[in-house]
């Protein structure tokens, strides 16, 4: 597909139509704004957001395993794979980026887990981890927005996690179930504000990403851990119960604003979502 250059565009709508020309046979056709769209959104070489931007569908949908909702008044997943939720103490309050609302977690053992099952088993392939978050503490400690880890009685049964704190964001693995890896992301982050966090995985080169800004992009080859432990989001597994707080994250998650993607979404800096994640 050929698309003929002209002067910068500064503003599109959804319903503008642009002509395309074929590259094997010449024909030209229109497409709207939208699809061009949702075409390069699925492209990771792009930079592309896989459909996320400001449409109502994900063309990625059908990777997705985890994409945690609410009915308004329960937790629930949204995902195709309607995961099991169960809720130790989060609550729904109206702090929101997009209007909705959002879960709040307190921190030590208010927390939200999800059951083991396979297609959250990421090995080396490639993977998205995103989530639209609004910390209302920040320090020196990385605070785990989602993790999928035991706890003390199995000290071994680890995986991977994705965390934050003041400076950073953090990446954490093993290989082995018990040694323990962090690639960080250095950024500055800002308690009582909303930020969008993405880890993203393709062909072997990790991209940490902070408000559609790519941090930086190191090559990943490793395989994590097949760890038999659930999802748990807002802590390292079961630790911050068990006499490690400081691995909470404290503050609030966006209601359709967490998802775990067995697809690369985003490989270069990309524009923000305008609305929360897709739910078809």
């Amino acid at each position: 597909m050929q698309i003929n250059q002209y002067p910068a565009i500064t503003s599109i709508s959804d319903g503008d139509l642009f002509m395309i020309q074929s590259a094997s046979d010449g024909a030209y056709k229109s497409i709207s704004a939208s699809d061009l769209q949702a075409y390069f959104g699925g492209n990771s070489s792009t930079g592309g957001t896989g459909g996320t931007g400001s449409s109502d569908s994900d063309n990625l949908f059908s990777s997705v395993v985890l994409l945690l909702s609410n009915n308004n008044t329960v937790l629930l997943d949204k995902s195709s794979l309607a995961n099991s939720i169960s809720n130790s103490g989060v609550l729904l309050n109206s702090t929101s980026k997009f209007g909705a609302n959002s879960a709040y977690f307190s921190g030590g053992s208010n927390i939200v887990t999800i059951p083991s099952r396979v297609e959250f088993i990421l090995g080396n392939s490639d993977f998205t981890i995103e989530a639209w978050v609004f910390p209302t503490t920040l320090d020196s400690n990385f605070r785990h927005i989602i993790s999928k880890a035991g706890d003390l009685s199995n000290n071994s049964n680890r995986s991977y996690s994705l965390s934050i704190s003041t400076n950073n964001i953090g990446w954490y693995y093993t290989t082995n179930g018990i040694s323990d890896v962090t690639i960080n992301f250095p950024c500055t982050l800002t308690a009582n504000d909303w930020h969008h966090i993405a880890i993203s995985r393709s062909n072997g080169i990790l991209c940490g990403f902070l408000d559609g800004i790519l941090l930086a992009s190191v090559a990943h080859t490793d395989t994590y851990f097949n760890s038999s432990a659930g999802i748990t989001i807002g802590s390292f597994g079961g630790y911050a119960a068990q006499g490690y707080p400081q691995l909470s994250f404290i503050g609030n998650i966006e209601k359709d604003g967490l998802r775990i993607t067995k697809n690369c979404r985003y490989a270069a800096s990309f524009a923000l979502p305008t609305k929360a994640f897709p739910t078809i």
